[in-house]
């Protein structure tokens, strides 16, 4: 038993140093601490697993939620028939590595989850420093993120926790930085999470003042810059067309942004976005409505039916997801699934006495650990050629971009930006040298990019004037056919071509 304690400590300091560094490397080393992140959630959940194992001692696996596990699988069925499957990697790797933090926390004993808050405490005052000295220097209060609302769900789920941990001071500290970021969406859902408690735990007295703030918050809230509603509108309607497009399974994760412009009619918005800026409608778009529904779900009533000191932080963090997207930036849903597994009870541990049995459950994490690993450094791997390619292509080697880009897309062939930038490679040293075997690799490689990403315009056009000038006229008039059925508001009466 005591190894067992002395195994589940080393976890939760493991637990405790991700949680709290990440947040704090996110803006120095995004991509590093992205996968580094993943490495110590996914890697040191496995080996965690190994050494309960070999302990003795493993969790009763009848006493965890299984539903997270039935959205995983259908996230990885939703990935597995994407039609823009090169952008699925990124926002899979990031939920599993979630799911990896919820049920590393839900595993662990109280001790261990106070580890972890300390340490997330620690990484927050430290932040708080950084916002304060942007402040006053008239930076934009992002701290160690890379944008402010993203700064601001991080401040409204640690603010919610300070004050049902008690520590009153601390949560109105945070509460007034919350404040100086004027993120609208945090501030809505302070409100509505405030109002809501007195509404439904208080007396008359309480219901009246609960109407008041509600007032007085949608006055202070109105008055505030950055948000537009009107956007916010257009990227709403989109990813409603989206699931409705692909109810079932969805276009995949992580893939609203790269299909937003097939959906998007041009005019109805100003600016295109990578995410929906309402969680509930972007899950709908890529995993489609069932899945979105079966995990949101979940959420809901797990915190309905808890009374731990992380229900008020999660339940704010759900509400802020309903008008931003800050909730699935990487630090701020790893801190949010570290919220839904402390909502939950310790399960109790099952002592295995056979030793074939406990070297066999060790075996098995291991190789988890193992095959996960080279899935957290894909992106990484991915984005730092993309740049070496940018670099060659900045300092004129035209045949050194060349050779960079189809060394990349030999290895990851339904890569679909490393594609497209190796098809105008292509297509810019056939038109400077006249080359028309170039001009053919060109739309190969423009057919390649649009087999990996359908939903680019742009694209078809690209490729619809190579064929032009290649005296493909079958071909041309089979690229805008494709354009008519994937850009949905697009009709080939409506551009001259």
């Amino acid at each position: 038993m005591e190894d067992i304690k002395r195994i589940d400590g080393r976890a939760a300091l493991a637990l405790a140093a991700c949680a709290g560094l990440y947040p704090l490397l996110h803006c120095v080393a995004p991509l590093w601490a992205q996968a580094a992140a993943r490495i110590l959630l996914l890697g040191g959940l496995c080996a965690w697993g190994a050494a309960r194992a070999l302990a003795g001692g493993i969790p009763a696996f009848s006493e965890l939620p299984w539903m997270p596990l039935v959205v995983a699988g259908g996230w990885l069925l939703s990935c597995a028939i994407s039609p823009a499957q090169g952008f699925c990697g990124e926002a899979l790797a990031d939920f599993i590595a979630g799911l990896g933090a919820m049920y590393w926390m839900l595993w662990l004993p109280e001790r261990g989850r106070s580890y972890v808050f300390y340490a997330v405490l620690a990484a927050s005052w430290i932040m708080a420093a950084i916002a304060l000295y942007q402040l006053c220097s008239g930076q934009d209060m992002t701290a160690s993120f890379l944008s402010r609302n993203a700064f601001a769900c991080w401040l409204l789920m640690i603010t919610a926790v300070l004050y049902a941990r008690g520590h009153n001071l601390q949560s109105f500290l945070f509460l007034v930085l919350l404040c100086l970021t004027h993120s609208r969406a945090a501030l809505l859902a302070v409100a509505a999470v405030t109002v809501l408690r007195l509404a439904l735990r208080g007396g008359f007295f309480r219901k009246i003042l609960a109407v008041f703030l509600a007032l007085c918050a949608g006055v202070a809230i109105h008055f505030m810059n950055g948000f537009s509603l009107g956007e916010r509108y257009a990227w709403w309607r989109a990813a409603l067309d989206m699931a409705r497009a692909r109810p079932w399974l969805g276009f995949g994760p992580g893939t609203f942004g790269y299909v937003y412009p097939a959906f998007h009619v041009p005019g109805a918005s100003q600016f295109g976005s990578t995410f929906a800026h309402c969680w509930p409608l972007q899950l709908a778009a890529e995993t489609g409505f069932v899945f979105a529904a079966l995990w949101l779900g979940w959420i809901v009533a797990r915190a309905a039916h808890s009374r731990g000191w992380a229900v008020g932080a999660a339940a704010a963090a759900l509400v802020m997801s309903l008008a931003d997207y800050a909730v699935v930036v990487g630090p701020d849903f790893v801190l949010f699934c570290v919220l839904l597994g402390s909502l939950g009870e310790t399960p109790r541990t099952e002592f295995v006495n056979s030793r074939s049995r406990r070297l066999m459950l060790a075996a098995a994490c291991l190789c988890a650990m193992f095959a996960l690993i080279p899935f957290t450094f894909r992106d990484m791997r991915i984005a730092q050629a993309l740049s070496a390619a940018d670099a060659t292509a900045a300092s004129g080697d035209a045949g050194g971009t060349l050779h960079r880009l189809e060394a990349l897309c030999s290895q990851y062939p339904r890569e679909p930006v490393a594609t497209l930038m190796l098809a105008r490679s292509y297509k810019t040293l056939a038109l400077v040298n006249g080359d028309r075997t170039m001009l053919s690799s060109a739309a190969s490689a423009y057919e390649k990019a649009l087999a990996a990403n359908p939903f680019n315009p742009g694209v078809y056009d690209e490729l619809s004037a190579v064929y032009t000038k290649l005296g493909e006229t079958a071909l041309f008039g089979d690229t805008i056919q494709r354009k008519a059925q994937n850009i949905l508001w697009w009709k080939p009466s409506a551009k001259k071509n």
